[in-house]
């Protein structure tokens, strides 16, 4: 039974479609994935949900600080960039369990590495 995936368009594909067309739009992608998957480096998901809970805490003391000190600019900012951390722990949990779901693995990619390094 494949699933089916409704495009924005309104094209429904299937999931072994749309996993196809990935992979030849972004091979450096799936190349990566594989070779994760080789290496034997499924992430561990202790470590995963504890530094998720870890930003959560934090990203909770950034909006009282927000409330005390009202620095807009920055505690907004710092702000966002916790929840993209916890986005991309959270991601990292689900890998554990799905290591070849392209989409947490996208989730994963532009949420840790890239997003919060900017």
């Amino acid at each position: 039974m494949s699933e089916n995936i409704t495009l924005t368009d309104g094209q429904n594909v299937t999931a072994a479609q749309w996993d196809a067309a990935f992979r030849a739009l972004y091979p450096p992608m799936v190349q990566e994935l594989q070779l994760w998957w080789d290496l034997d480096s499924v992430p561990n998901v202790g470590f995963s949900i504890f530094f998720a809970v870890a930003f959560a805490i934090f990203f909770f003391f950034q909006l009282n600080f927000l409330r005390l000190w009202r620095t807009w600019s920055y505690s907004c900012s710092m702000a966002a960039g916790l929840v993209l951390e916890i986005g991309g722990y959270i991601a990292r949990a689900q890998l554990h369990y799905h290591p070849f779901n392209v989409y947490w693995f996208l989730v994963y990619v532009f949420h840790l590495p890239v997003l919060c390094k900017v």
